[in-house]
């Protein structure tokens, strides 16, 4: 009989370290023999492995624990049918899908958003981790499904953290995909605010540092700058629409109007709004300089800004 690792209790979601995996209310995972099987609020498989490396063996017959006293000894793997999984993304749309990465408050968000507005998008409003720390392409199989999907349109799906795989992705998907990394100056995003909590920072420099190396690591996506967008959005857009071989099209430029996510707590009153430069610099406020002080004073970070072409 299986035992049950893990019963999401908080809602909406709690990403797990040190993997980042995460699990949303009323989800389940489930420990039988040597295999780990997550299941959703529909009770639908979205993660599965036959062969885990050092599984947590002890049996707990039903009893709540913490996810992270599990996951913290099992080495994560792909799961078991990515392939299968990969084959059935590829017959539900027609067109090269889009994938979103960067580092958090990098402008993820806003892309996505403005991108859904294009008649031929169709944006994923959630953060869904199919990509990151591992492969569970189940969850983005059935969101699309749920939504009913059309086969003539193109998915657009935004997890930040979908930077630290973009070269994975590529190879799975065959070049079969359309890869956006998009960049933001390292010290407006680590100056940026906690919605949930007052006088903490969003992004760490380390953090900052690691995500957009691994992006600029990629040759096989296409880089963004949040300035450019927001400074240059028409430019920029098109540029974006030719990589993705979409026509542009100008109702992009009022985003707020025609997509369908329109929500998200990243955003002041946690809606989409017009497009603005009011984010721009924001790091010279004095409130800000004991922690651009630090940032400016690690080379690494500035080495970064440098090569992004940052002054």
């Amino acid at each position: 009989m299986s035992d049950i690792l893990y019963k999401s209790t908080l809602a909406p979601r709690q990403v797990i370290e040190p993997y980042k995996y995460f699990a949303e209310d009323y989800e389940y995972i489930y420990k039988d023999n040597e295999s780990i099987t997550h299941y959703d609020e529909k009770n639908r498989v979205i993660y599965y492995n036959k062969n885990i490396i050092n599984p947590y063996q002890a049996s707990f017959h039903g009893t709540d624990i913490k996810f992270d006293d599990i996951f913290k000894k099992t080495v994560l793997n792909d799961c078991d049918d990515t392939d299968v999984d990969i084959l059935k993304l590829n017959n539900l749309s027609n067109n090269k899908p889009i994938i979103i990465g960067g580092c958090g408050r990098s402008g993820t968000t806003l892309l996505l958003s403005i991108l859904a507005a294009h008649s031929n998008i169709f944006g994923v409003d959630t953060e869904l981790y199919s990509f990151y720390p591992v492969f569970r392409l189940k969850k983005l199989i059935n969101f699309l499904n749920d939504n009913q999907f059309s086969k003539d349109k193109t998915w657009c799906e935004k997890t930040p953290k979908n930077i630290i795989n973009f070269n994975k992705i590529y190879e799975k998907f065959e070049g079969n995909i359309n890869l956006i990394h998009i960049v933001r100056d390292g010290r407006d995003v680590i100056t940026s605010e906690h919605p949930y909590h007052l006088n903490q920072y969003w992004v760490t420099k380390e953090r900052w540092v690691l995500d957009v190396k691994a992006g600029l690591d990629c040759k096989n996506c296409m880089l963004v700058k949040y300035e450019d967008l927001v400074s240059n959005p028409e430019q920029t857009l098109r540029e974006i629409c030719d990589y993705c071989k979409l026509e542009f099209e100008p109702q992009l430029l009022n985003f707020q109007n025609f997509t369908n996510v329109t929500k998200n707590v990243a955003w002041e009153n946690n809606k989409a709004v017009k497009i603005h430069t009011n984010q721009i610099k924001k790091w010279k406020k004095d409130k800000y300089w004991p922690i651009i002080r630090d940032f400016v004073n690690t080379d690494e970070c500035v080495s970064l800004l440098k090569t992004l072409d940052y002054e």
